[in-house]
């Protein structure tokens, strides 16, 4: 299964792009949209076409996609003549690095499986084919049906180059038992900043040690990944800020919406001693403290609302939005079925990846592997419309705020270079403005290294 934070017990691999594959000549920029709006005429095959499948996964997780790749060879596989060749990965580092030295050498695996951030550098590189042929011309696969604001995500210059699939939200949790033994009413859960911060400074009980004490909160992650980067973006959007600037040469997170956010985190962690602070000592996320109700709130993706009764089936929660302020942005995140441009049968591909994200198949990956279809018909039934923490988070994904990480070639370098100011600015190692001033510093300086322009990023 993909790593995620599934009964936030994992923990997804740090990503990194080498410099020399990202300037691989056949893995150029290019300057417009890459291929054609026509789809290829469908092919009688006269022998079996061989599709190769980079899937992400381990264990159970892998073993279940596997099966499923049978399933389709075995029924419309065999019935086409396609027969889909699985080529998983265990870690999204190998998984993408692997994208792009076999796109460099020109034989990369024809569909693949990549979060929004590569869809769009991928795409923006030439490597992908470009999918508005088959959306508008397949019938049978119904993209009318996929919620617009995640396939949006993986669009490039207007133009689709990957099915969405396993969406997901990073919401807060909170443990029911520590709510209501401190006073307050699980059921009416904060809507404002000043709610959330009384909420995290009564849950908070000071122990002789950190793993001895209770914590109102526990932040989504301290650590020098692009997600703590991107988690703090949530809240300066939230607060009413952005990423880029009007022209997108250069990082705008430094302005007073991204100076309100940090001073609220440092309040928080350095004032109030109600977060875990990410010089504790405890691993960050601190899974543990979570599962055995040493931590009143925390930030997880809406995956767990399906795998934590099975984990922890003793833990009592429940979830809610980050309240408006005045945006009312929640973090999403989309992962795609791409195909290569270098694919040797485009059209076999797609019949492949169209039969990955039917509704039956994105159904049966939420019931198995946690991530939400991306299928606006199957929000409309069970268990969207009937589990009560689902109802709460529906809306969510359907909000126009929400926002993905920054779209962006080489994203993560960029997020990273921007880290070490955050983690000063959390630590009160560095005033807050300077660290936020110090992270949009490092970001343009690195966008500029490499060139940035509005044609490398899409808009906020």
């Amino acid at each position: 299964m993909s790593a995620r934070r599934e009964g936030m017990t994992t923990r997804r691999t740090t990503l990194r792009t080498a410099a020399t594959i990202a300037a691989a000549a056949p893995f150029a920029l290019a300057a417009c949209g890459v291929g054609t709006t026509a789809a290829p005429a469908k092919k009688a095959r006269t022998s079996v076409s061989t599709v190769r499948f980079m899937a992400l996964g381990s264990g159970t997780g892998l073993a279940w996609q596997i099966q499923q790749v049978d399933k389709f060879n075995q029924t419309a596989g065999a019935e086409l003549k396609i027969n889909v060749k699985a080529e998983p990965e265990a870690d999204q580092t190998a998984l993408f690095t692997k994208f792009q030295t076999t796109s460099a050498a020109g034989d990369p695996p024809d569909v693949s499986r990549l979060k929004e951030v590569w869809t769009f550098e991928s795409a923006a590189k030439g490597a992908l084919a470009k999918l508005d042929g088959y959306f508008k011309t397949d019938k049978e696969f119904n993209a009318a049906d996929l919620l617009p604001r995640f396939q949006a995500a993986l669009q490039y210059k207007g133009s689709n180059y990957g099915i969405a699939r396993e969406l997901s939200l990073t919401i807060p949790y909170y443990n029911k038992a520590l709510v209501t033994a401190a006073g307050l009413d699980p059921n009416k859960t904060p809507t404002t900043y000043d709610e959330f911060r009384d909420w995290a400074r009564r849950m908070t009980k000071p122990g002789a040690t950190p793993d001895q004490s209770q914590w109102g909160y526990d932040y989504y992650e301290f650590s020098t990944r692009e997600i703590n980067m991107n988690q703090f973006l949530g809240f300066v959007r939230r607060f009413g800020g952005q990423f880029w600037n009007k022209e997108r040469t250069a990082v705008a997170i430094n302005a007073q919406p991204g100076y309100d956010a940090m001073e609220y985190w440092v309040t928080l962690i350095q004032k109030d001693r109600s977060v875990v602070p990410p010089d504790s000592g405890l691993p960050s996320p601190w899974s543990t403290g979570r599962n055995t109700g040493k931590v009143g709130m925390w930030e997880n993706v809406t995956s767990s609302i399906q795998s934590l009764p099975i984990s922890v089936p003793d833990l009592s929660f429940g979830v809610f939005l980050w309240p408006k302020k005045p945006n009312n942005n929640q973090n999403l995140a989309s992962v795609a079925s791409a195909i290569a441009k270098a694919s040797k049968d485009l059209d076999a591909a797609w019949e492949f990846g169209k039969w990955w994200n039917s509704p039956e198949q994105q159904t049966a990956w939420y019931t198995t592997q946690g991530g939400a279809p991306a299928r606006k018909s199957l929000f409309e039934g069970t268990p969207f419309t009937t589990n009560p923490l689902w109802k709460i988070a529906i809306p969510g994904f359907n909000s126009p705020d929400g926002r993905t990480r920054p779209l962006a070639v080489r994203y993560t370098e960029l997020a990273e270079a921007m880290v070490p100011a955050l983690i000063d600015g959390f630590k009160g190692k560095i005033p807050p403005k300077q660290a936020v001033d110090d992270s949009a510093a490092a970001g343009t300086a690195f966008w500029k290294s490499i060139g940035g322009n509005a044609d490398m990023a899409a808009s906020d």
